[in-house]
């Protein structure tokens, strides 16, 4: 073969170079997010009459720390009845709306805050862009 026709010819990465090309990092895969603390949750369901709370914050708490949320679109997308609220706070119904979970997002440091953990009640006394019982 010429020198002039190797030139044309279609060169296929070695395997340094596609070895190399693995180690660019992978701005797709995203971090989950982290929850700002378990033991809230863990307290709310260990008070009297509260217990019926664990199994419904336990599992939020199992989807959300796996989550990716970056925006609150991607929180609504996978809780269409969450609340967006000011503040970056945004309300879950857990339990059947019987209770309220207000968190407050940090959405670019992927860092989920419990502020406050109760009853429908107890929600309704709240200024959900301000509390923070926890």
């Amino acid at each position: 073969m010429s020198p002039v026709a190797a030139a044309r010819r279609p060169v296929e990465a070695s395997t340094r170079d596609r070895c190399q090309l693995s180690r660019l990092p992978n701005w797709e895969i995203l971090p989950a997010v982290r929850i700002i603390a378990k033991s809230s949750l863990r307290k709310f369901w260990e008070r009297p009459g509260c217990a019926d709370a664990r199994g419904p914050l336990h599992s939020w708490y199992a989807e959300a720390i796996k989550a990716t949320w970056r925006s609150p679109q991607d929180i609504k997308d996978q809780y269409a009845s969450a609340s967006i609220c000011g503040n970056n706070r945004v309300v879950f119904n857990i339990g059947g709306s019987k209770y309220r979970l207000v968190v407050e997002v940090q959405y670019q440091a992927g860092i989920v805050w419990v502020k406050f953990v109760g009853t429908h009640a107890q929600y309704d006394r709240i200024d959900v862009e301000t509390v923070n019982d926890y």
